[in-house]
């Protein structure tokens, strides 16, 4: 599975992934190092990444605890 990637703006000279980025300078963010990273950079989290639909698209979890075919 592809690792998702977000964009972020550094708010201070940091190091990540083997390269330096100055304070201001945009770069692209591992989806498993945002919680690190979030304490130096301004991380882009889309709003569908941050809370999943209640409800699949598919509107499986409707009938959920019912028998098929009712």
């Amino acid at each position: 599975m592809a690792t998702k990637k977000y964009n972020a703006i550094a708010r201070q000279h940091i190091k990540y992934n083997g390269a330096f980025m100055k304070t201001g300078e945009k770069f692209k963010v591992n989806e498993k190092d945002i919680e690190e990273l979030s304490k130096y950079a301004d991380i882009e989290i889309p709003k569908e990444a941050e809370t999943p639909p209640s409800t699949p698209p598919n509107r499986e979890g409707e009938k959920a605890g019912t028998e098929a075919g009712e």
